[in-house]
């Protein structure tokens, strides 16, 4: 080994790194001491890697603890599968994210965990040591949960990662080579160089206390984080050049093997030709993927070595995982890529004992080991005794030798036995060999067998490149489609059998891969396709004893009531992550609790149990337990399986769906109108909106419909209040769907108790519309108008025959929040004068009923009346005591404390107060760039009246910035709309020109010319030159929302604008 020392002290080695390769911080390898003696070839390497992993567990563990949270799902959480998997961690951040009210963002998290698995899993498979993956999981994890405190910054980190990913090398093509001692030596080096970005991102983010500090900071940090990058691309190129040379020094000792293979033929006749296998299913050259698997299978099922030479124990594996994974498929493959390591290899069906026993007696008669017996014939326990006794002297029977065993070295008389499609324990046992020699194969769909076997893998769905080329090697199109493809593998979760079911209807229709993808969004052109006997053939795929519809019905049929009963409400829920506590509540207490008003009733905790525990054991779902909540995942291909198996049966689906929507009703906090918002309810609403989002999907692509039901309409209108603060786009689909199931239940004077009134509902529901489209231009106002007066109508005809004085609070508040949003609109319309009474009427009925809180907020509003009138002491005085009732009664991280302030501000401006704007505006744009980010509509219009505060008082280079930071982030939404980008590129044009800077000025106007002109032609002919306040009246008219804030016009004093 070129990288020892040749000079030997104390039978201790001293291993060389090159110094310039060294991580600051960290030991290097030059600094690790290994008794060679006893640790020489794999051992040597595994020891130097295991020192290595060792010092980043510690420092993981210290930065851990620093930051007081719990990173290691292995200490605050338990799940299946095997530690090297990310989803234990994937199920950590999505109750953080959730929480957050991120779970959008975690389709990001996990194509960035996907991305990194094949280099975890081929780090594992090299060390042996689950440690590796674990440490790099928890780096990730302590980013993305960092990242949490920073909305801002999502999209920029995303940037970085995805250039950090792509600086991996794709080690799982090279996990077979030669391993050299240089090659592992540049691959730690690339482990290390990771691991120190990770936790580099991590100390900067935990480090940095305000948004508007980190935004400052990010520039510096960005420019480290590409610098290490660039060095793990360094050291990628030299681990490159190792595998180059680690290949030639492969190909070498495979050519001298061969010559000596020849050679020594006659003293030592085992070869793969003479290979004793009752193996007859032939091998799939279709077979994609799984490469990380069989390498750790073969890693596991390598025998040690005693030092007289000898194995020293047998090696047994379990695969796991829900039907139709590629267990058998997995299994077979590695029988046939690793042949030559075993001189016996017999494959046992083992789904019932009784194929067991046959499969078995048949391997006995193989190996001829009843020849030349005399006396009765053997029962069939007898029989099974004999090749439990052959297996146990590891092919050396004294009745029935074989001929070539004699001359074998230990090493030729390996055997492996494959024991496919076990059920349990206790069907496999008698028939397990208690051997010092051997390897044994166990593939099932029950995780229990783990505890019969020493060590188990569970299969996981393909990733997104795997199961792209599973599709396109079936079909053999080419790689035209690839794109395609992966939406395909994406959309039916990954799973294989789905995946060949799928590929074989498209193979015999000859129709494109995206025609698929489409139907598959459609639940009944796509369950004609799930429920086709035979959509692959023979022709068309691999053959395979069990269809998909019939792999499903097999694990079905097995399943408890209550086990079949959970599974099917999961079918409408989040497939990646449901909260236990859906189903039993968050406490125990809370199990003894009586039949709800919504008609659900939590299942006890043993009932609840008893039923996951008969889903674990055919792998239907997976369980994880955390301290802050147990989590259930259910594989989205099942999902879709057992929701076009409910479409055949509508009453038992109809039951299902009224079900949980009970569920969710009993689970979501009651939003108090009366009271006008509570943040405490939040993180509750975070919580549960993936959940309801699931079930709004199911909802809308039933067939035949489900007609749904005014408790899911109640569910959303509630939902709907915490949804229009964060993510208005989620919002809208959910709303359109209650509002025509209002219209739908009047029509058919449906009412399902006094307190589901359809009108009142749909009264709530038309409100929240018109809240969301109001700012969405002309176009969206005078929708949001039509809803309003809709929404009145329905007020004053529930109204009409009771006295005011007989009014209840929440009649009262319902018909005035009404009046009040009306107001609004007309505000928004520049139509002040129609708006103002409105405004007194409303605000002397909130004094007549004592409700402070919608009474501040109705003097928020009426800024607006106030400003545009000039009446500036009573502005101020107003804005001063109603944004502090505001701050007082609904704290700072109240949404709709952060959107007073900021029309506050706005009024401020319009009044010519610009230092107090200033200051207000600074304050809401950066508690919106932390909660919101750098991309949301409500932080750009922030930004941008901070900008045009900025260049009022003489900060133009803060302006500039500004403008040209919300033009670099932009794209045109809904909310953040063309006219709004327009405006934002004219008043960086006004900047720059009093700047000076008269040539990048005139390039923005080139730009926004043909605009203008188009804009001016709307006015009546004639109208007088043009100057750059008229056509900034223009660009800041009624066209752009007043929460993006307005300076011309009304809502100006003259001098600022």
């Amino acid at each position: 080994m070129a990288d020892l020392f040749c000079c030997v002290r104390n039978r201790k080695v001293l291993y060389r790194n090159d110094k310039s390769h060294s991580i600051e911080g960290s030991t290097s390898e030059e600094d690790i001491i290994i008794d060679f003696l006893k640790n020489e070839g794999a051992d040597y390497q595994r020891e130097l890697w295991r020192q290595i992993l060792d010092e980043e567990r510690e420092s993981f563990e210290a930065r851990q603890k620093r930051t007081s949270r719990p990173s290691n799902p292995s200490q605050d959480a338990s799940g299946p599968g095997d530690e090297t998997s990310p989803e234990a961690w994937l199920q950590q951040l999505t109750v953080q994210y959730n929480e957050r009210g991120w779970q959008p963002k975690m389709a990001t998290v996990r194509d960035v965990f996907e991305t990194i698995q094949p280099f975890t899993s081929a780090i594992t498979s090299l060390t042996q040591s689950n440690g590796a993956a674990q440490i790099v999981w928890g780096s990730l994890m302590l980013v993305f949960q960092a990242v949490l405190r920073f909305a801002n910054l999502w999209d920029d980190l995303n940037s970085l990662l995805e250039s950090l990913t792509k600086a991996l090398p794709r080690i799982h093509l090279y996990t077979e080579l030669y391993h050299t001692p240089r090659l592992h030596k540049s691959l730690r080096l690339v482990y290390r160089r990771f691991i120190d970005i990770c936790l580099t991102t991590q100390d900067f983010l935990e480090e940095t206390c305000m948004s508007t500090v980190l935004r400052i900071q990010w520039a510096s940090f960005a420019q480290t984080f590409k610098r290490k990058t660039k060095e793990l691309l360094d050291a990628n190129m030299e681990f490159e050049k190792e595998v180059e040379l680690a290949s030639h020094q492969e190909q070498r000792d495979r050519h001298i093997m061969i010559l000596s293979a020849i050679g020594s033929n006659t003293e030592h006749p085992l070869a793969e030709a003479t290979l004793t296998t009752n193996i007859d299913l032939h091998r799939n050259d279709k077979f994609c993927g799984r490469q990380d698997v069989l390498l750790q299978l073969q890693s596991y099922l390598e025998p040690g070595v005693t030092p007289s030479g000898e194995s020293s124990s047998s090696a047994s594996c379990l695969i796991h995982a829900i039907g139709g994974m590629g267990k058998t498929e997995t299994a077979l493959e590695y029988t046939y890529r690793f042949r030559s390591t075993y001189s016996h290899i017999f494959w046992l069906r083992a789904q019932s004992a009784d194929s067991l026993r046959t499969s078995y007696l048949d391997v006995v008669m193989r190996l001829n080991l009843l020849q030349n017996r005399s006396g009765p014939e053997l029962s069939t326990t007898e029989k099974v005794r004999v090749g439990l006794e052959w297996f146990q002297s590891t092919g050396r029977f004294s009745h029935a030798l074989p001929p070539v065993l004699l001359y074998a070295d230990a090493i030729d008389h390996r055997w492996l036995l494959v024991f496919d499609n076990a059920e349990d324990i206790a069907t496999i046992r008698p028939f397990w060999p208690a051997s010092t020699q051997g390897s044994i194969i166990v593939t099932s769909q029950n995780p229990q067998i783990q505890h019969l076997t020493q060590h188990n893998i569970q299969l996981k769905p393909l990733t997104l490149s795997e199961g792209a080329s599973l599709i396109q090697t079936y079909l053999n199109r080419g790689r035209s489609e690839e794109d395609a493809a992966k939406e395909l593998s994406s959309t039916l979760g990954g799973h294989p059998l789905a995946i060949i079911h799928f590929v074989g209807y498209i193979s015999r229709s000859q129709c494109p891969i995206d025609q698929i993808s489409r139907d598959l969004n459609q639940r009944l052109k796509s369950s004609r396709i799930w429920n086709m006997v035979d959509a692959y053939g023979s022709s068309d795929a691999r053959a395979y004893k069990h269809s998909l519809r019939t792999v499903w019905d097999l694990a079905l049929d097995r399943l408890t009531d209550d086990s079949r009963l959970l599974l099917e409400c999961m079918a409408f829920l989040d497939p990646d992550h449901t909260q236990v506590e859906l189903f039993v509540g968050p406490t125990s207490g809370d199990t003894e609790d009586a039949t709800s008003a919504s008609g659900w009733q939590y299942w006890d905790r043993a009932r609840f149990d008893s039923a996951v525990a008969n889903l674990s054991e055919r792998h239907l779902i997976e369980r994880y337990l955390y301290n802050n909540g147990d989590s259930l995942r259910i594989h989205r291909a099942l999902q879709r399986s057992i929701l076009n198996d409910l479409d055949r049966d509508l009453a038992r689906r109809d039951l299902r769906f009224e079900t949980i929507v009970s569920i969710l009703r009993r689970a979501l906090p009651t939003v108090n109108i009366i009271g006008r918002s509570d943040a405490s309810q939040f993180p509750t609403f975070a919580r549960y909106l993936p959940q309801v989002l699931s079930v709004h999907a199911v909802l809308v692509d039933s067939h035949p419909p489900i007609k749904g039901s005014l408790e899911f309409v109640e569910v959303v209108a509630d939902i709907g209040f915490y949804c229009r603060t964060r993510d208005e786009t989620v919002a809208l689909p959910l709303l359109y769907t209650a509002e025509r199931i209002c219209k739908d239940a009047e029509a058919s004077k449906v009412s399902e108790d006094e307190t589901r009134n359809p009108l009142r509902l749909e009264a709530d529901i038309l409100s929240l519309i018109s809240v969301i489209v109001k700012p969405r231009g002309k176009e969206g106002r005078d929708k949001a108008m039509v809803y309003i007066d809709r929404i009145i109508a329905i007020h004053k005809e529930e109204l009409k025959d009771i006295p005011r004085e007989k009014w209840t609070e929440l009649q009262g508040t319902n018909f005035f929040r009404a009046l009040m949003d009306k107001a609004l609109t007309l505000c928004y319309a520049d139509q002040i004068d129609e708006a103002a009474p409105m405004y007194k009427e409303g605000m002397e009925y909130y004094k007549s009923v004592g409700n402070e809180v919608r009474l501040n907020h109705l003097r928020v509003q009426q800024l607006w009346v106030l400003s545009s009138r000039q009446k500036k002491e009573e502005t101020q005085k107003e804005a001063a005591e109603s944004l502090d009732f505001m701050i007082r009664t609904l704290g700072e991280e109240n949404p709709l404390t952060q959107q007073s302030r900021s029309r506050a501000a706005g009024a401020l401006f319009t009044i010519g107060d610009v230092e107090k704007a200033l200051k207000m505006h600074e304050q809401v744009f950066g508690w919106r760039l932390g909660k919101y980010g750098n991309r949301h509509d409500e932080t750009f219009g922030s930004q941008y009246c901070l900008a045009v505060c900025y260049q009022h008082v003489g900060e133009l280079e803060k302006a500039v910035c500004a403008l040209k930071e919300i033009l670099s982030n932009s794209t045109v939404t809904e909310e953040w709309r063309v006219q709004d980008v327009t405006r934002v590129k004219f008043r960086l044009y006004l900047v720059l020109k009093a700047q000076g800077k008269q040539d990048e000025a005139g390039e923005i106007l080139k730009e926004m010319n043909a605009y203008l002109v188009q804009r001016r032609g709307d006015l009546p002919a004639g109208t007088k030159e043009w100057t750059d306040k008229d056509d900034m009246g223009l660009l800041d008219g009624d066209i752009v929302t007043l929460d993006h804030g307005r300076t011309c016009g009304i809502w100006s004093n003259g001098q600022f604008w």
